[in-house]
């Protein structure tokens, strides 16, 4: 028998890359998203493929119980995303959030069906350790906090899953995922990269936010995809709470530069106030470093790709898009 995966969010960023390598090794994928994400676009083959199954509704208003019944293991992606999103609308992402979340546990404890519940590195707070170990203190606060609205719905998720695991004895993984990036990410919602690709291949000034000397580490997508992949391998086992991102550290500044080399661009580093750009509540993370042991010794995952690798595969792909990018930004 085909194996067979539920994938909430699956048109996203991260989730599109995920059912393509599900398919490309053989799986049946069901998808469940509205397609209402900055990122839902490219990548997600289309419902013509054999083995793929599209519901483009929001989570909570799918049937999910009667879709995990035909699956091995559910990954569970959908979410609001985005800094700026966050900011102007905290409440909505909250509720949003957790709503789908909730909703997908509920169909998991019915069925007893493993969960791979995609969580970030947004849940460590303001001032977490360097680097930081799954056991660090996580955010505390709600949608009350703008800033922190969109973390603590992911600990809201994770609260939920472990309890599902600890009572019911539902397989359920957590991963946090540290700033993924490559190429088809959007920066329209406040994504470093993709936002400096665009504005260096498009003659923009770069912005910084800050004054740059944040630091960074940004993992390819490909090598998330990989992680979760080898998650989904070992998933009906007793699951855990696994980073997933790179060691290699830089400063935002640092960042602007390397993309500006590999586009040949003469755009120039522009600096603007946070606070500005996401308003007074606004507050930066200065350090952002993950310990990977766990998914070292686990999974035997590291992030193969260097950062300049991760920016120039960016730089590529973004080029064979501009002109979808000046007709957009038009």
């Amino acid at each position: 028998m085909i194996p067979s995966y539920l994938v909430t969010g699956g048109a996203g960023f991260v989730g599109s890359r995920l059912v393509g390598a599900l398919l490309a090794r053989g799986d049946r994928v069901l998808v469940v998203d509205d397609a209402s994400g900055p990122t839902a676009r490219t990548e997600t083959p289309g419902p013509a493929h054999p083995r793929l199954t599209w519901f483009r509704r929001q989570v909570e208003e799918a049937p999910l119980t009667s879709l995990m019944e035909e699956c091995q293991a559910v990954v569970h992606l959908a979410a609001v995303v985005g800094m700026r999103r966050t900011m102007e609308q905290p409440r909505r992402t909250y509720a949003r959030n957790v709503r789908a979340s909730w909703a997908v546990l509920a169909a998991a404890e019915r069925c007893r069906t493993p969960l791979l519940l995609v969580s970030s590195s947004e849940v460590y707070g303001r001032r977490p350790p360097v680097p930081v170990p799954e056991s660090a203190p996580l955010v505390s606060s709600t949608w009350s906090e703008a800033r922190w609205a969109y973390a603590a719905s992911k600990v809201r998720m994770e609260e939920a899953g472990e309890r599902l695991q600890r009572r019911r004895g539902v397989p359920v993984w957590r991963t946090r995922l540290f700033n993924t990036v490559g190429p088809g990410q959007s920066g329209r919602h406040g994504m470093v990269l993709p936002r400096m690709v665009e504005q260096a291949l498009t003659n923009q000034p770069i912005t910084i936010f800050g004054d740059g000397d944040q630091t960074r580490c940004l993992v390819h997508v490909d090598d998330v995809v990989d992680g979760l992949l080898r998650i989904l391998d070992c998933v009906e086992e007793p699951g855990e709470v696994l980073n997933l991102g790179s060691s290699e550290e830089t400063t935002v500044a640092a960042l602007a530069r390397l993309v500006q080399r590999c586009a040949s661009s003469s755009s120039p580093l522009l600096h603007l106030n946070s606070e500005r750009v996401y308003g007074a509540d606004y507050q930066e993370v200065r350090r952002r470093v993950p310990e990977l042991d766990r998914a070292q010794r686990r999974l035997g995952w590291t992030a193969r790709r260097s950062l300049r690798e991760v920016v120039e595969d960016t730089v590529t792909t973004c080029r064979e898009q501009l002109p979808r990018l000046r007709t957009a930004a038009l």
